[in-house]
């Protein structure tokens, strides 16, 4: 699952710690990074520390070169130890327009996880949809605001 040409990311797309990122990952698995994950823990050890490098994304806004909001959101939620698909509809529905609860393309739950959290919730068909137009257009705001042309598919 691991993007070519980024660096300072697990395969499975979470941030490595102390460790400066090129580019975002396309899709981060739900296993819990490092910490909770073997091969994400696994791979953030490995990985060379650098020095003087602000990864906390609460403390990312403190000043340039890091001035990324979107990206600081992003992570807030996609790091966070909260589970977002039981922390109530408004949860849910935060995570589902950053995040998207379809982004799991590998594993033994891929694809599982907007099914659950739609039955959950109630959430009819046009809800879904949505819901996906909503991530979609945040995933390309994510990707104007970092100068790409193109917002990266799912």
């Amino acid at each position: 699952m691991a993007d070519p040409g980024l660096t300072g990311w697990t395969s499975h797309g979470h941030r490595i710690p102390n460790v400066p990122q090129t580019g975002r990952p396309v899709n981060v698995a739900r296993c819990g990074g490092p910490g909770m994950c073997n091969v994400c823990s696994r791979e953030a050890a490995a990985a060379p520390p650098a020095r003087n490098v602000i990864t906390d994304p609460i403390t990312a806004l403190a000043g340039p070169p890091n001035l990324d909001p979107l990206g600081a959101l992003h992570d807030a939620v996609a790091f966070s130890s909260r589970d977002w698909s039981n922390d109530g509809r408004d949860g849910a529905w935060i995570y589902g327009i950053v995040c998207g609860w379809d982004d799991e393309t590998d594993g033994p739950d891929a694809g599982d996880a907007m099914t659950e959290v739609a039955s959950l919730y109630r959430w009819d068909a046009s809800t879904i949809a949505r819901l996906r137009a909503l991530h979609a257009a945040w995933k390309a705001l994510e990707a104007s605001a970092r100068g790409e042309t193109q917002a990266p598919t799912t």
